[in-house]
């Protein structure tokens, strides 16, 4: 399912309305180096295991922290470990 959000940063200074696929199988949230360069986001850098489809590799990237809520929906939701992928297409 695709769906119109906001995201903010953690400590909500910055926000940037866009796009999100949920994916109810997944076990890790991920977001573009697209949309955390928009967020002037910054995040731990880490080594991280993708195991998908095509098999299991390991990629260096980042984790934040983020929060998102629909657009026009009042809650907000916490997402304290967002993978940051440098090849993720933006919606």
């Amino acid at each position: 399912m695709v769906a119109p959000v906001r995201v903010f940063t953690n400590d909500g200074s910055r926000f940037v309305d866009t796009y999100c696929f949920q994916d109810n199988g997944s076990q890790v949230h991920f977001c573009s180096q697209r949309l955390i360069d928009k967020l002037h986001a910054k995040g731990a850098k880490v080594k991280q295991a993708i195991t998908g489809i095509a098999g299991s590799h390991e990629i260096n990237s980042s984790l934040v922290s983020l929060r998102v809520k629909g657009l026009n929906e009042p809650a907000t939701f916490s997402l304290p470990e967002v993978l940051v992928m440098k090849g993720l297409s933006d919606i």
